[in-house]
């Protein structure tokens, strides 16, 4: 399917074996994204997150060898009660090393999987993070690196994020609560995962027209 846009999700270790990643490019699909989490803008963070030893180094190798071939690549970071607080730090991370970067996605967690299990230790009210995201988007922005806002809903980001924000949770999972009815921007946000009753934010309230 050569005309079909495909994404590969991908904790980018695999991709650190520059043999693989030479043998996907002679695919030669012309229409594939490869979209590679980074967690932290440091190794122990990364690692601690991941809990994976060396997981950051195969990672940033991986990148690298994607670059190497000439592959459309995202970044996605993961919003985590473990990495908010970096936010800024990650963006000018993302910046000075990987300038090649066509995409940067800042992506509200699912709480579904690994992260329900782990909830107490991973989960950050999406409120509390709002300045620290606010600002990793704008340093990305302002130097022309494409950034988006994934997988929250606008009530709980200032204004200034709303132009980053994206519709990105898949139809079949997405959701609208019952006081999103009563919402004047709801045609514009993405809603929520279905998933997500296990844990909300507390913020989550209607917008006026």
């Amino acid at each position: 399917m050569p005309n079909t846009n495909v994404i590969i999700l991908s904790n980018g270790r695999r991709l650190a074996d520059r043999n693989y990643v030479e043998g996907l490019a002679r695919l030669g699909h012309s229409h594939l994204t490869v979209a590679v989490a980074l967690y932290a803008d440091v190794d122990s963070l990364h690692d601690e997150i991941v809990d994976v030893k060396g997981a950051f180094g195969d990672t940033i190798r991986g990148l690298y060898n994607l670059a190497l071939y000439g592959f459309v690549i995202e970044i996605r970071v993961v919003l985590l009660s473990l990495n908010y607080r970096r936010l800024p730090k990650i963006a000018d991370f993302i910046y000075s090393n990987m300038p090649f970067a066509s995409h940067v996605a800042f992506m509200g967690m699912e709480t579904t999987g690994l992260a329900a299990k782990n909830l107490e230790r991973v989960w950050v009210d999406p409120f509390y993070y709002r300045q620290q995201l606010e600002k990793a988007c704008g340093y990305l922005s302002r130097r022309m690196i494409p950034v988006s806002v994934y997988n929250l809903p606008l009530c709980v980001l200032p204004p200034s994020l709303w132009t980053f924000a994206r519709k990105s949770i898949s139809e079949w999972k997405n959701i609208y609560l019952p006081e999103c009815q009563l919402c004047g921007v709801k045609a514009k946000c993405g809603g929520f995962f279905e998933s997500s009753g296990v844990r909300r934010s507390a913020y989550i309230s209607p917008i006026g027209y």
